[in-house]
């Protein structure tokens, strides 16, 4: 595969290290967010779930699939 094909598959695979410490405008790490008071900090995790919340909803992007199938959630004996 090559560093193109990766990169269209998964924008941002080949960062090296040093660029992923760099974070990208308008955006905080976690260390960043700890630093911020408790309320200040809620108020922007609030404020990022409510941005993505319509995601997990039914229909949503991040609802659309099943990682396991119905059997899957059940045990089935072994045979000896």
């Amino acid at each position: 595969m090559s560093i193109a094909q990766a990169e269209r598959i998964c924008p941002g695979v080949t960062r090296t290290v040093d660029e992923l410490d760099a974070e990208p405008p308008g955006a905080l790490s976690a260390r960043s967010l700890l630093r911020l008071s408790p309320e200040e900090r809620n108020r922007l995790l609030t404020q990022a779930a409510e941005a993505v919340a319509d995601e997990y909803e039914e229909g949503g992007a991040l609802t659309g699939f099943e990682s396991l199938s119905w059997e899957d959630h059940f045990d089935t004996p072994v045979e000896d």
